[in-house]
């Protein structure tokens, strides 16, 4: 196969041999970042990473030539406060924290547009919590809200500004305003970070209340199950694994397995040992090398009196910590 960036949608269309595979990808920043990929077609391991390598090239080209455009148009019309807004967003795409200030100042300058001054603002804001500037973003964020107090975004993001400052009380006052599963979700974060696991507990069925189909929110909440409700745990997980199979983007496979041995050791508990050994051994097939999934294994077939199949599992974890938490178990059993 030839690799090319798409200039038109003859290449995607292209039938002959193989046929085309056109990969779709997004980054962000200046290109460093691969935050969205869609295959279709068919290409080896070797090729996608040389697809990968040079969509990044072309999108920090793409922004190269943004930029130049969005200067040449500064130039044509300098008091444009929407042309001085692209161009600070795009500076900052290219981590160029300065020159983005600057044409941020400038836009707000220019304006005597109420809602675009708040997104001129907001845009702001977000710029500096971005470069850590949390003070100065704060600051921005609650300018918006004193010309708009039910601005979403600006309270949302102030929230999260205030999480990275570590002031977390005051990031929940803020999350309290905003009605959505993901405020919820945030709150129940900040509950369990203050170690409140009832309102944790509470904020996160909030949060699935309003999204059922929040794998984040459904995952988050059986971790606070975990330790003391086994079937709720396989309640929310099973849900999890459904979810999955009907979607079309699927759960990475180093958080997969991590799903299967909660289940499969959720299993342990209630004494199901056949459907424990069923989805660790499915999490096993993801991460062979884990420990704990060897651990996990080694004690639901010591459990099901496969004693056996139980040593030559124990055999196999390579961790110490792990061959010790066997040793216990057996004199709790």
């Amino acid at each position: 196969k030839q690799l090319v960036v798409d200039v038109n949608k003859d290449e995607e269309d292209y039938e002959e041999g193989e046929g085309a595979t056109d990969i779709a990808m997004s980054f962000l920043g200046d290109g460093k970042k691969l935050v969205h990929i869609q295959l279709d077609g068919n290409i080896s391991p070797k090729e996608l990473k040389e697809a990968i390598q040079l969509g990044k090239k072309t999108s920090k080209k793409i922004i190269e030539i943004q930029t130049k455009a969005l200067k040449e148009s500064i130039e044509i019309t300098p008091n444009s406060s929407e042309a001085s807004t692209n161009l600070a967003i795009a500076y900052n795409y290219n981590n160029e924290f300065e020159n983005s200030k600057i044409y941020f100042e400038k836009a707000l300058k220019n304006t005597n547009n109420f809602d675009e001054e708040l997104n001129i603002i907001f845009n702001y804001a977000n710029l500096l919590a971005y470069n850590n500037k949390f003070d100065q973003a704060i600051e921005k964020y609650k300018s918006c809200l004193k010309g708009d107090k039910e601005y979403i975004p600006a309270i949302f993001n102030l929230a999260l500004t205030f999480i990275s400052k570590n002031n977390i009380k005051e990031a929940i006052n803020y999350f309290l305003q905003v009605n959505n599963y993901k405020a919820y979700y945030l709150l129940a974060w900040c509950h369990n970070y203050l170690q409140e696991y009832d309102k944790s507990i509470s904020y996160l069925e909030k949060s699935i209340e309003l999204n059922n189909n929040s794998i984040e929110s459904l995952i988050f909440l059986s971790d606070l199950y975990n330790k003391n409700n086994p079937l709720k745990v396989i309640e929310l997980l099973e849900k999890v694994m459904k979810i999955n199979e009907e979607r079309d983007i699927k759960i990475e496979s180093d958080k997969l397995w991590k799903i299967y041995n909660n289940i499969g050791a959720s299993y342990i508990t209630i004494k199901n040992f056949q459907k424990a050994k069923e989805y660790l051994s499915k999490a096993e097939n993801i991460q062979p090398e884990s420990s704990e999934v060897k651990l996990n294994l080694a004690i639901a077939f010591y459990l099901n009196n496969e004693k056996e199949i139980s040593e030559s599992y124990l055999k196999r974890i390579s961790n110490q910590d792990y061959q010790n938490s066997f040793e216990k178990f057996k004199t709790l059993d």
